[in-house]
This record gives structure tokens, C-alpha cells and sequence, in this order.
């Protein structure tokens, strides 16, 4: 298994596992990171998974939490209790932080901690929200780490994306949209609801602008590490040209059956 550190500037579309430790100030201005908070929360709502007639509260798990921002305003608008954990230590103390601001510290608890290690200790969540599906690979493979973690009935909501079918565009990390159907209906899922992401190009537009300025901070600091934040720089821009024009992003809400 790769390096944590390695994992997560790769799951962060990174080149190079120095960069680790200069992540949080690269996106320090940043607060959405994945999943645009937005659609999850609109899942949650049109579906009604956030209502229950229930007295006990339920158990949301936020894998690769990133800064706390899905599920802190799960907490905030539904009073749901939350376990969010992340690799990185900046991310989880800009969480707690975010957390308390909107003051829900008390529903939420955030760790420090690889997410391809940790899930094999949770179980019984009734909802499991991973924004980045790659952490542990194909969706296959994704879905047979992480639903385990979820009661039966519960939900499992996925960050994804793939390349539409009858197209001359590959990517060697990137499925067809057949494939991860096909991966889908062997899992022990169904599939609720298929939401696109599709104003990716005004969010990375805008989260970009931020990181450049912060780049060109830590060139002045650390000239030596110069081409290492220029090659970072570089995957990012790379990346999201396959997002804005050759795939598609989207959020899968399945059900554990």
C-alpha cells in the first residue's frame, strides 16, 4: 500500500509526496475541495434522507472529509451526528474550526487518519459520503471497502466520474460510464439518483485563482522546491481540462440493500 502522505496528493491529482505537507496553505482560500457541497445537500433534501421519525440521530460518516464542508452543513441543517477523517491534519483543523463556527461542534468529530485503514474498523453508519472514488480505485472495488461501513438500507453517496461511451477520449484512470454502471450492478447497491456536476469550470475557475496566488507564496519561500510546485501546478491544470471537456463529474446516491 502507498505511503498515506503519497495517497493523498495523488488523490488531490499531485505528482510528488513532498507537496503533502504544503497542501492545507495551497488551499487554505479553498473550501469547497471534491463534491460540491451544494449537490449533496440537495440530494439529502429532494430524497429525504435527512428527515427521520426516529429519536436517535443518525450516523453520517464523511470519508476524506477534506474541510468539513458537506458534512458540518449536514449537521447544521439536520442535527445528525458526524465522523469525518482525513489525512490531512490542516484540513481536519479547518473542520473542527468550521464546525464550531457554525456552532455544531458538539455533533461533529473529526480524525486524523488514513481512510484505507480506518474503514475497515466502522460499521452500522446509516449514511457514508466519499467525495473522491479513487481512493481505493474502481467503483468495485470502491463500494466492496466502504459498504461495509453502512446498515442495510442505509446510503452510500459517491464522488465520481467517467468518459461517456462512443468517444475517442481515454484516460488510464478514467472509466466509461458502462463500466462503472456494470461495476455498480455487481455491488450491493442499487442506484437512487445520478446527479451531474455541471458548473465544474466556475468552481475550478475560482479555486485556481486562489492556488496560483498561494503557489507563487511558497516559490518565494522555498525556490528550491520551485519546480515541484510548478509541476503541481501544471496536474492541475492538466486534470482539469480532462474534467471540463472530456468527462463528466456526478454524484451517485446508491442504497446499501
Amino acid at each position: 500500500m502507498n505511503d498515506v502522505k503519497k495517497s493523498i496528493v495523488d488523490t488531490m491529482d499531485g505528482i510528488d509526496g513532498e507537496l503533502c505537507e504544503f497542501l492545507p496553505y495551497i488551499f487554505q482560500d479553498v473550501l469547497v475541495i471534491g463534491c460540491c457541497p451544494e449537490l449533496i445537500l440537495d440530494l439529502f433534501e429532494s430524497k429525504k434522507i435527512g428527515y427521520t421519525n426516529k429519536s436517535d440521530k443518525l450516523k453520517i460518516l464523511d470519508l476524506g472529509c477534506g474541510k468539513g464542508t458537506v458534512s458540518v452543513r449536514i449537521a447544521e441543517k439536520y442535527g445528525h451526528e458526524i465522523y469525518g477523517i482525513d489525512g490531512l491534519n490542516g484540513f481536519i483543523q479547518d473542520a473542527i474550526n468550521y464546525s464550531s463556527s457554525l456552532g455544531v461542534s458538539e455533533l461533529c468529530n473529526f480524525k486524523v487518519a488514513d481512510i484505507r485503514t480506518e474503514v475497515d474498523l466502522l460499521m452500522d453508519y446509516d449514511v457514508a459520503i466519499l467525495c473522491a472514488v479513487e481512493v481505493f480505485g474502481d467503483m468495485y472495488n470502491t463500494l466492496k471497502r466502504i459498504s461495509p461501513c453502512v446498515k442495510s438500507g442505509g446510503y452510500i453517496i459517491i464522488g465520481s466520474v467517467y468518459i461517456e461511451d462512443h468517444t475517442d477520449f481515454t484516460h488510464p484512470e478514467i472509466q466509461l460510464r458502462s463500466e462503472v454502471l456494470s461495476q455498480l450492478e455487481e455491488s450491493p447497491v442499487k442506484i437512487i439518483d445520478e446527479i451531474l456536476f455541471d458548473n465544474i469550470k466556475d468552481v475550478q475557475d475560482e479555486n485556481f485563482k486562489f492556488m496560483r496566488k498561494r503557489i507563487e507564496e511558497l516559490k518565494k519561500k522555498h525556490p528550491h522546491k520551485a519546480d515541484i510546485f510548478d509541476s503541481y501546478i501544471l496536474s492541475q491544470e492538466e486534470i482539469c481540462d480532462v474534467y471540463e471537456n472530456h468527462t463528466k463529474l456526478v454524484v451517485w446516491l446508491l442504497q446499501k440493500e
